[in-house]
């Protein structure tokens, strides 16, 4: 399987906008020009293992939750995709998902 150029780009955006990071800060802590990160938010270039490992660390993401339309599926990998939405909720949000979490396992 190949990697999915559009999605890691998607992915990578939501993931600076998700930790919000913009575009500029997230070229600084990668030490990348904020040239290559626009490449990167188009889906011009693929990020190297390292970049996509500084991408990680800055925006607390996964390399899971980044690359997961190119990954093939594992539980855990479900298990930490679940883990990395919970970072875009609200407090009252994730308070909500405990409580159906709750419900659906006492089935």
């Amino acid at each position: 399987m190949s990697i999915n150029k559009s999605a890691l780009a998607k992915r990578i955006r939501e993931a600076g906008e998700g930790a919000h990071i913009k575009a500029e800060q997230l070229a600084e802590i990668c030490d990348i020009s904020l040239s290559h990160i626009n490449h990167l938010y188009c889906g011009d270039r693929q990020p190297s293992i390292e970049v996509l490992v500084r991408i990680c660390n800055a925006t607390g993401y996964s390399p899971n939750y980044l690359l997961q339309d190119s990954l093939e599926k594992t539980e855990i990998d479900e298990l930490s995709y679940l883990t990395d939405l919970g970072k875009k909720l609200s407090p009252a949000q994730i308070k909500m998902v405990r409580e159906i979490a709750k419900v659906i396992s006492r089935n």
